[in-house]
C-alpha cells in the first residue's frame, strides 16, 4: 500500500492505472470534468492516456458517475461523448460519493474526482493498493461490482435527460412527506401498530412497506393521515419508504 499526499502524485497513478489497463478499467467519479483544452498538462495527460487506453482492442472502459443533479446535470455525456462506445460505458449511480480507480492489477481510492478544478486547487489524498495485496484488490472488485448493479447504464444524452426527468417526478411525488421515528408495537393483519418518539400509539399500513420487526425502533419518511375510529381519530403513516432500523 501506497500513501499519495499530492494532486500530481494522484494524476500520475491515475494516468498509469489507465495506460497499464489490459482487460476492464473502472473509473469511479461522482464528478467528471475532461475539456477538450486545458493549460494543465498533467490533465492532459489522463485524457490522453484514456485514448491510449481505448486504442488497444482488448480494453474496455466504465466510467461510473453521480446521475443528473443542480451541479452535474447533462453535462458529464458531453464531457464524455468522445470516449463513450461499444468499449467504454458510462454508469450512473445515485448517491455515488467515492473515487476509485481500478485496472483489475492496481487500485486508487482517492478524495480526487476526475474535475479539473479538483486537481489544481484542492487538497487531496491517496492510498494505492497494489497487486500483492490479492485480498485488498478483491475487495475493491466486488465495491465496483456492487456499484454497477446499483447505477443505471447510460447509453446517449436522452436517456440522461429521461434520468433527470425521472428524478424530478421523484422529487416532485415525495412533497408532503415527513420523516418519523417509531417503534413497532405489535402486527396484525393489515396494520402495524407503532408508537411514535412522543409515545403516542398510531397505526403504520403494512402494504407497500417492508417486514419490519416487533419491538424494534425504525426512522422513515411517511405521509400522514388522520382516520375516523370509532374512539375518535388515529394516525395512520402511508407510503412509506427511506426505512432505516435505528
Amino acid at each position: 500500500m501506497r500513501i499519495l499526499t499530492s494532486t500530481d502524485e494522484i494524476s500520475g497513478t491515475i494516468q498509469t492505472i489507465i495506460r497499464e489497463a489490459d482487460n476492464e478499467l473502472f473509473l469511479v467519479s461522482p464528478y467528471i470534468q475532461l475539456e477538450k483544452k486545458t493549460a494543465n498538462k498533467q490533465w492532459e495527460k489522463v485524457k490522453q492516456s484514456i485514448s491510449y487506453a481505448l486504442s488497444k482492442d482488448n480494453v474496455t472502459i466504465t466510467f461510473m458517475a453521480r446521475p443528473p443533479d443542480e451541479k452535474n446535470h447533462v453535462k458529464v455525456t458531453k464531457i464524455l461523448g468522445e470516449f463513450l462506445g461499444n468499449n467504454c460505458k458510462l454508469y450512473l449511480v445515485k448517491d455515488l460519493h467515492s473515487k476509485v480507480y481500478y485496472n483489475g492489477k492496481e487500485a486508487l481510492i482517492t478524495s480526487l474526482n476526475l474535475y479539473l478544478h479538483s486537481a489544481i486547487n484542492n487538497y487531496e489524498v491517496g492510498v494505492v493498493i497494489e497487486k500483492k495485496d490479492e485480498e485488498g484488490l478483491k475487495k475493491i472488485e466486488k465495491y465496483i461490482q456492487f456499484l454497477r448493479s446499483a447505477g443505471d447504464l447510460v447509453q446517449s444524452e436522452e436517456v440522461i435527460q429521461k434520468t433527470l426527468e425521472e428524478k424530478e417526478k421523484s422529487d416532485q411525488k415525495r412533497e408532503g412527506f415527513e420523516s418519523v421515528e417509531l417503534k413497532v408495537v405489535a402486527r396484525g393483519r393489515k396494520w402495524y401498530k407503532v408508537e411514535t418518539m412522543e409515545g403516542y400509539e398510531n397505526k403504520l399500513a403494512i402494504d407497500g412497506v417492508q417486514e419490519l420487526l416487533v419491538g424494534e425502533t425504525y426512522k422513515m419518511k411517511a405521509k400522514k393521515e388522520f382516520i375516523r375510529h370509532k374512539y375518535g381519530f388515529v394516525v395512520v403513516f402511508r407510503d412509506v419508504h427511506d426505512v432505516s432500523h435505528l
